[in-house]
């Protein structure tokens, strides 16, 4: 299969690879293909290797020590995982999960480490991918410090519009099934609260359920909810 159909020129951290460079990639790399829920790698697992989301979605729990499950974010086609705890040599720190069947492409950390060798620059991405999340953690802390529940929700419902939205009839449709609970732990809440504010957009008009996913109906006004 030509690079230009692998997903791997949709990764930033490979975009900069010519083509014969993408070819030698793909090579040494396993593709492997995940059902919707199966688990690609728990939380504490040894962390061997970097996977590329070539097709589907994955989601990233963790356990807290209290044992309660946070949902901490949501990767798509492009999309690349373990990069960080493949340098580290350390355990995951959470357990990825298909949420849609799904097919990834995976490089050993030998690998990886011989390609970070020859593309010092692919390293510097890695840094700016690891910046970013930091910045994600550090913007969900403060959301939670200075937003309500209605606030946060709207946020994220726009954020996730973003990542993995389709214009149709009438709006802009998440295209991804996600529960209560799990987008009640994305915003650092009970499902409770995410019942009663799905409710109350819904109510406005904001929001409809279709087929088990949301259809933003009304961007600009989830929008002034948040700021």
């Amino acid at each position: 299969m030509p690079p230009a159909d692998s997903g791997l020129r949709r990764a930033a951290l490979f975009a900069h690879l010519d083509d014969a460079e993408l070819t030698e990639l793909q090579r040494r790399m396993t593709r492997r293909s995940f059902r919707r829920g199966e688990v690609m790698f728990y939380q504490n697992d040894p962390s061997g290797r970097l996977y590329l989301i070539e097709r589907g979605w994955v989601k990233i729990t963790r356990q807290t020590d209290a044992g309660d499950e946070l949902l901490i974010d949501v990767f798509g086609p492009g999309s690349i995982i373990g990069e960080i705890s493949i340098f580290t040599n350390e355990p995951r720190t959470g357990t990825v999960t298909a949420v849609e069947p799904t097919t990834t492409l995976s490089l050993s950390r030998e690998s990886f480490y011989a390609l970070v060798q020859s593309h010092p620059r692919i390293a510097l991405r890695c840094l700016e991918m690891l910046a970013r999340r930091i910045r994600a953690s550090d913007e969900l802390v403060q959301d939670m410090t200075f937003l309500d529940v209605p606030a946060r929700l709207a946020k994220r419902l726009l954020e996730l519009s973003d990542q993995v939205g389709v214009d149709g009839d009438g709006g802009r449709l998440i295209d991804l099934r996600l529960t209560q609970e799990e987008l009640a732990t994305m915003v650092g809440t009970t499902r409770e609260s995410i019942n009663k504010t799905l409710a109350l957009f819904r109510r406005q008009g904001v929001i409809q359920s279709k087929n088990g996913r949301i259809l933003i109906r009304d961007r600009h006004r989830l929008a002034r909810r948040v700021y």
